[in-house]
């Protein structure tokens, strides 16, 4: 069981399903992460992008906190 959690994890934490959640999201960025979505390098500086707006209010009130706690390992990921 510990296994399948990890394996969760590791996809919420991925680009491309934080780029599906975003896009589900709509508005602004769901349409960019639209555009950048299946390339690779763009849509990895997106997400990181992302990260540097997760302290705003906008941002805080529209994206449930799971999906900014998912952009805010994936930015630990990429930065390292």
């Amino acid at each position: 069981m510990l296994k399948e959690n990890r394996k969760t994890k590791r996809k919420r934490n991925s680009v491309k399903s934080i780029l599906k959640r975003i896009i589900e999201k709509g508005g602004l960025y769901g349409k960019c992460a639209q555009m950048y979505y299946n390339d690779k390098e763009k849509s990895v500086r997106f997400v990181l992008e992302c990260y540097e707006q997760c302290h705003t209010n906008l941002i805080k009130e529209n994206w449930e906190q799971e999906l900014i706690n998912d952009i805010i390992q994936c930015k630990l990921k990429y930065s390292q």
